[in-house]
Formats: C-alpha cells, sequence, structure tokens
C-alpha cells in the first residue's frame, strides 16, 4: 500500500481497465487515454460491398477470445441467412461450416490485404482486455467492428456508427449481426463512409502528445 500511495494519477488504456483496476485496487485519480503503435496510419477508402456479408475474426480459434461465441450464432443464423455471409478466419480451420472461409496466418505487411477482403471485424472476446490494436487497426483501413463489452478498444466505437458492441453472450451477438444482415450493404456503407469522414485514426505522435500532455497537467 506505501507504493500506492505515491501514486498520484494512473493513466488507463481503457475503460476496461479502469473498471476492472478500481474493483480489486485503491481508486486513485485518473484518465483514460486509448493508446497506439508506430505502425499505426491513415489507410481509409471507400469499400465495395457486395451481397454476401464478409466477416473478419482475427483471433485463434480460443473460447476466451469468444471465437466459439461467434460460430454458435453464425450457426443460428446460417438456418435464416444461408448464403448470406461469410467467416474469414486466418487460422486452421477444422470446422464443419460452410461458411467459413480460412486463410493462412498473415504477416502484419498482409494486412491491408486482409482489410481489403472484409467488410466488417468481428471481437467477440469473453475475458476482458485491457485495449488491443485490432480495433484501432480495422477502423485505419475503413472497417467498422463489432465487439463485445469485455474489449478495452469498444472506447472508439459511437454505437450504430463506426460498429456496435454487444454484451458476450449469442443472443446479444445475434442480435446485432441481425441487424446487420437484414439492413443489406446501405449500413456498411454508412459506416464506412461515417469512419472516413468522422472518426479520427490516433498516429503515434498523436498519442504522445496527449501522454505528455497527461504529465503536464
Amino acid at each position: 500500500m506505501k507504493m500506492l500511495s505515491l501514486i498520484t494519477k494512473i493513466h488507463y488504456n481503457s475503460s476496461v481497465t479502469k473498471e476492472t483496476y478500481e474493483e480489486f485496487m485503491v481508486k486513485t485519480p485518473g484518465k483514460v487515454i486509448s493508446i497506439s503503435n508506430s505502425v499505426i496510419s491513415n489507410h481509409k477508402k471507400i469499400k465495395q460491398f457486395g451481397d454476401k456479408v464478409r466477416i473478419g475474426y482475427l483471433g485463434p480459434a480460443s473460447p476466451r477470445k469468444g471465437f466459439f461465441l461467434l460460430k454458435d450464432a453464425l450457426d443460428d443464423l446460417e438456418k435464416e441467412y444461408d448464403g448470406r455471409f461469410e467467416l474469414h478466419i486466418y487460422s486452421q480451420n477444422c470446422f464443419d461450416s460452410k461458411y467459413i472461409v480460412a486463410h493462412k496466418p498473415y504477416a502484419y505487411s498482409e494486412l491491408d490485404k486482409v482489410m481489403d477482403g472484409i467488410d466488417i471485424l468481428v471481437l467477440p472476446s469473453i475475458w476482458h482486455e485491457t485495449f488491443g490494436f485490432t480495433v484501432l487497426e480495422a477502423q485505419s483501413y475503413g472497417v467498422p467492428v463489432v465487439v463485445s463489452s469485455n474489449v478495452g478498444a469498444k472506447d472508439l466505437i459511437s454505437e450504430g456508427n463506426n460498429g456496435f458492441i454487444f454484451e458476450p453472450n449469442k443472443e446479444a451477438l445475434k442480435e446485432k449481426l441481425k441487424y446487420i444482415f437484414d439492413s443489406d450493404k446501405t449500413l456498411l456503407e454508412k459506416m464506412n463512409r461515417y469512419i472516413i469522414d468522422k472518426v479520427e485514426i490516433k498516429t503515434m505522435d498523436a498519442h504522445a502528445k496527449e501522454i505528455l500532455n497527461f504529465y503536464e497537467e
């Protein structure tokens, strides 16, 4: 506790981090400032959408990352939306689902091709995550994002404008996906345009200035 008494302010990289810290530690004044890294830059562009929604999932096929939550939701929706969507994954495919399109793991230098190949990115994490750069990366390419409320980078989402936030359960995820499917490509076009016009992509330089200002306060 003596060490904590020396801390006057805390930089939280997300609201999830702040809430989790304050649940278990002594509440300390601080500020939520999202982060970036040196390779993040603005690649935003108008995307072309077809009749089939291409969903991207970039994590491992792991329960904690919510892969099986996503698959369960899509298995249910396939009955109603058969042939209307694809799930693009970037790990070994051992799943008997005709809607899954499996790709080899990608290098960061190939991220532009990955983002060009999907219409929307889903991060359905079950475990709490402090931040992670995947949401910011997707937005930097103009790709809307659907995230669980456990994802720290949900702070970057304006509901219904550049993405959606859902509670990490199957019915909540299905509700968001149904809304996207029922809206056809018009919603995706609107969200892509919103990201291009309204979403500022935080670079490392911008992040460094925010942190310096935080220390100077």
